[in-house]
């Protein structure tokens, strides 16, 4: 048998048969010839068998095949991509979530319902001891209340306005925040996903940004804080921190202002009248906006009633004394004219503050003034490397500056010791008024003209042996310093 590029010759010898000639056509184009001269009838199967060990071309896919063949891993590879993109955004999203539920959430609420005063310490020359220097305390006005002297009302009053699903949930009400993370992607003035846990934390932390990173953050830190502490504690702690319009921070400030009394004597009707400001202090400022207050506090009261926190009777009472409803307001008093000025803290008290701040803020993720309120009142021990003696020496030193030819002439200073902390610092040669002044050490950016020698050129010189800690520098132009226009070597600088 043998078979070429056109024609295929198959010899079978056996007899009784005449050869027979079969003529196939294949892709419509070659034309192939078996010449079988054989005694064995061929089938359709022996030529198949035949045909397989042939040479041609195949037969061309159709147009409409390939399009759907090609589309089909177009559709592949496109899956593909997003699971995997989908994979890696879903990772990224899990790490993200897990290193901000890992941030602690800088809220010690015993120490801020002691409202504790914190310490500076500075070392003792003599001794190497600490001594405490100065103290730091808060002056807003706040007046902690405990959780036994805050009339079931008020509790419940805020409960029933803010958060009535308070004493069920874990710290998040889910189907409220949903929604407000929902308004927050279509731009939605209005939130309100906030549970009196968040609420807490939110001014706590001072923390008003306007994102889901800040919800998220929100999110953690009260699911943490529902676990350290009780419903009460948190309770308490909100009643106490929340603002209340025209600076009371805290319901006590709050009732004495708007009503000349405690917390604890107030009825149904004031507090919820106190309680319908913290939604929007400005709007429902009962001083400047009385009838805005009116509205809200009747919602509060209608809600109160409507969650079964106050019987029929009471909740008639209570309207009928908002109809009516008066407030004090601000009172002069003799003692505002007697108070005596607070010592002025130092220039390198300021720095301590200012660096704590910042360190504190960053610690906790929560903003400055957050950090400032912790400085204020949770009892810290803060120890500094100032150099008392050093100190006083700068502040007297710049306030003794010749001024004779520049009566505006400032100056600032900061004195480092060998090991490399700063010791002493001042920011001004005129008197310092108050605390956290201008400090031209810190906040001043200028040119720091021959200030600039012992950090570059000095340390060089010292390094590579050509000065000694004890060398004399004269101040006074090099002989051939530089060439001048003329080509002749000049003195200078």
């Amino acid at each position: 048998m043998y078979y070429s590029r056109r024609t295929a010759f198959v010899q079978i010898t056996q007899t009784n048969y005449k050869p027979t000639v079969v003529r196939l056509t294949v892709n419509c184009e070659l034309i192939k010839e078996i010449i079988c001269e054989t005694s064995v009838k061929l089938t359709s199967v022996s030529i198949r068998r035949i045909f397989s060990k042939m040479n041609y071309p195949k037969k061309a896919d159709g147009g409409v095949k390939r399009f759907f063949r090609g589309f089909g891993k177009f559709l592949i590879t496109v899956c593909s991509v997003c699971l995997v993109a989908l994979l890696i955004t879903g990772i990224s999203l899990a790490v993200y979530i897990f290193t901000i539920a890992s941030e602690p959430t800088g809220i010690d609420l015993k120490a801020k319902s002691m409202n504790q005063t914190s310490r500076i310490y500075i070392q003792n020359e003599d001794t190497k001891e600490f001594k405490e220097y100065q103290k730091l305390y808060d002056t807003e006005n706040r007046i902690w209340v405990d959780n036994q002297d805050i009339p079931q009302a008020m509790k419940d009053a805020v409960v029933a306005i803010e958060d009535k699903r308070f004493f069920d949930h874990n710290g998040v009400d889910w189907g409220r925040t949903l929604s407000a993370v929902a308004n927050l992607a279509t731009g939605s003035d209005s939130y309100g996903g906030s549970t009196i846990t968040q609420q807490l934390i939110k001014n706590i932390t001072d923390d008003n940004e306007v994102s889901i990173t800040r919800k998220l953050r929100e999110i953690t830190k009260a699911l943490k804080l529902e676990q350290e502490y009780t419903k009460d504690q948190i309770l308490e702690a909100y009643l106490n921190v929340v603002n209340f319009g025209n600076n009371c921070q805290g319901v006590e400030s709050a009732a004495q202002l708007y009503f000349g009394k405690s917390i604890k004597d107030c009825s149904i009707a004031e507090c919820a009248a106190i309680a319908g400001i913290t939604q929007n202090p400005s709007r429902w400022n009962p001083l400047v906006f009385p009838e805005n207050n009116k509205e809200r506090r009747e919602i509060v009261l209608n809600e109160m009633y409507d969650q079964k926190k106050i019987s029929k009777d009471e909740f008639d009472a209570a309207m009928k004394e908002s109809a009516t409803m008066t407030f004090v307001g601000w009172q002069a008093s003799d003692d505002d004219d007697n108070d005596d000025e607070a010592d002025v803290q130092n220039w390198y008290i300021d720095q301590v503050f200012r660096d704590l701040q910042k360190d504190i803020a960053e610690y906790y993720n929560i903003s400055e003034s957050a950090a400032s309120s912790k400085l204020y009142t949770e009892g810290l021990k803060i120890y500094c490397a100032m150099d008392e003696n050093a100190q006083t020496y700068l502040e007297n030193a710049a306030l003794n500056i010749d001024k004779s030819n520049d009566s505006d002439l400032q100056i600032a200073s900061t004195i480092m010791g060998y090991d490399g902390r700063v010791i002493a610092t001042v920011g001004s040669s005129t008197k310092k008024e108050g605390a956290l002044s201008w400090d031209r050490s810190y906040n001043s950016v200028l040119q720091p003209g021959s200030s600039i020698k012992p950090v570059v050129v000095y340390p060089y010189a010292i390094e590579s042996k050509k000065l000694y800690f004890s060398s004399m520098v004269l101040d006074e132009p090099l002989d051939n310093y530089r060439t001048n226009e003329s080509g002749q070597l000049v003195s200078g600088p």
